[in-house]
């Protein structure tokens, strides 16, 4: 596991908790994201989502405001 990568997930997701839009441990939130987006990976790779374009859906948050790679992306 790439650590550096999860502690900035785990820093941005304690800001979210911070701000109040999510509540919970950040390193429990962390790791739930975490295993989400490399379980989504894993089956898109192996095709289960269907062709790229098509896969690409898989990662839109229901609401449609973002998707998943622009909520976790760092911010500078």
């Amino acid at each position: 596991m790439a650590m550096g990568t999860f502690g900035a997930l785990v820093e941005a997701l304690g800001r979210c908790v911070d701000a109040g839009l999510l509540s919970g441990d950040p390193l429990s939130l962390a790791t739930i994201f975490f295993s989400l987006s490399h379980g989504l990976t894993s089956l898109a790779l192996m095709g289960w989502f269907g062709p790229p374009e098509q896969a690409d859906a898989a990662w839109v948050v229901p609401s449609g405001r973002c998707s998943w790679p622009d909520a976790v992306r760092r911010r500078g």
